[in-house]
């Protein structure tokens, strides 16, 4: 199964320490220093950050409406960029199972054939030996009859 994706709090740890160093944080600079990420999930949480940085609020202050449909607007992209990664993953591991399964069914199909040969070389290898065994036998009464007729 893959990994289940970044997470705001990895985007805003690593855009703080950027900001701290004077960096101005980019969805790239926070995808190479994370070493891992899509750019369509580091973006939401780039904003998301961005606005709390903006907005920083004391505790116990209420937010205003328009602070308030930002922070839902993000939490549901943050939800559908969740879901969509969950959707891929799933999709990605449907495809590879299922090119796996081909896979095993040729495979199968393969053995079926080379087992069919087998068998069939077998059948005509036990003819033969009967043939043979006949063969000898027979080979034997000639010799017999053979030898008595110079003694």
């Amino acid at each position: 199964m893959g990994r289940l994706g970044i997470s705001y709090e990895e985007v805003a740890k690593v855009a703080d320490e950027l900001q701290r160093k004077g960096i101005k944080p980019t969805v790239d600079g926070v995808r190479a220093r994370l070493g891992t990420g899509s750019k369509s999930t580091i973006v939401p949480y780039l904003r998301q950050w961005r606005f709390v940085q903006s907005n920083e609020m004391q505790e116990g202050e209420p937010f205003s409406a328009t602070q308030l449909l930002a922070l839902v607007r993000n939490l549901y992209a943050r939800l559908r960029t969740i879901e969509e990664t969950k959707s891929n993953d799933e999709k990605k591991q449907i495809f590879e199972l299922s090119q796996r399964l081909e896979k095993e069914e040729n495979l199968r199909q393969q053995l079926e054939k080379e087992i069919l040969v087998l068998k069939t070389q077998l059948l005509l290898s036990e003819k033969e030996k009967t043939y043979l065994l006949t063969e000898k036998v027979n080979l034997k009464k000639e010799l017999k009859a053979l030898s008595n007729v110079l003694i």
